[in-house]
């Protein structure tokens, strides 16, 4: 027969092994899971302070410039500019000349990228089978 000590041993296995009956399952997870920080920039302000609204402001103002739904790309360019912005008004004038680089970068963003250049074949290069003629001769 078993003793009491390796009972419990056998009670206490056994109950592990089985999910509590008393915990309720973990929530479902929506098919999208986002992230409120990478999707809205402006979630570190708090927008019922001045400082908030402006900066709300000031991006719109950004991305009405770049024209609109943002690229990541583009939305990094508008909240730079937006925090030195801020800095700015606050009374950093250090940063004018930073600020004025932000919005030409704003700026360089809006515009289409670049197509690649297309290279148009040469027809001065020798035929294959003129090179291997010549490595004969």
């Amino acid at each position: 027969m078993l003793d009491s000590a390796a009972m419990e041993h056998a009670a206490r296995t056994d109950t592990a092994s089985k999910p509590p009956s008393s915990r309720r399952p973990s929530a479902p997870l929506p098919r999208h899971a986002r992230s409120v920080v990478s999707n809205n920039p402006l979630a570190s302000y708090n927008g019922n302070t001045a400082l908030g609204r402006r900066a709300r402001d000031l991006f719109r103002i950004g991305a009405a410039e770049t024209g609109g739904r943002l690229s990541v790309r583009q939305q990094m360019a508008v909240m730079n500019w937006v925090r030195l912005q801020l800095e700015f008004e606050a009374g950093n004038v250090l940063l004018a000349t930073e600020v004025r680089h932000a919005w030409r970068a704003i700026l360089a963003a809006k515009r289409a990228p670049r197509a690649p250049k297309v290279e148009e074949p040469d027809d001065e290069l020798p035929a294959l089978s003129e090179l291997m003629a010549r490595s004969k001769g």
